[in-house]
């Protein structure tokens, strides 16, 4: 189910379908969605936590968000998530939704990076 989001949707008759066979599959595609994503942001968690940062000790900075788009009718997000630990500002990068004509989807969780801004 997820390889169809991973595809390159290049026409509007592939969108439909996409919607199509979400709305028909929507229990075992939300399954695998949730287990994919959980097992990717696990990844970032332990990330940061590779590089010292105990995450219930950060502290919240702001959220930026910027938009862009490789396909007619399909807008990408990506969010940068600012915060500091122990006088260091970071940063995660997200790239977790996709707009798909005029309805929002959150996409699968590929990854977050976390970075030291100083």
């Amino acid at each position: 189910m997820l390889e169809l989001i991973s595809s390159n949707m290049t026409d509007a008759q592939l969108k439909e379908r996409f919607l199509m066979i979400i709305n028909q599959n929507w229990g075992s595609f939300s399954k695998d969605f949730v287990d994919k994503s959980s097992v990717n942001f696990d990844k970032t968690i332990l990330d940061g936590e590779a590089k010292g940062i105990v995450w219930s000790d950060i502290s919240f900075d702001r959220i930026e968000t910027s938009l862009s788009s490789d396909m007619a009718g399909v807008t990408d997000i990506k969010l940068k998530y600012y915060f500091k630990y122990n006088k260091t500002s970071y940063y995660v990068t997200f790239k977790t939704v996709n707009t798909v004509k005029a309805k929002a989807f959150i996409s699968l969780f590929k990854s977050g990076y976390v970075n030291s801004i100083n």
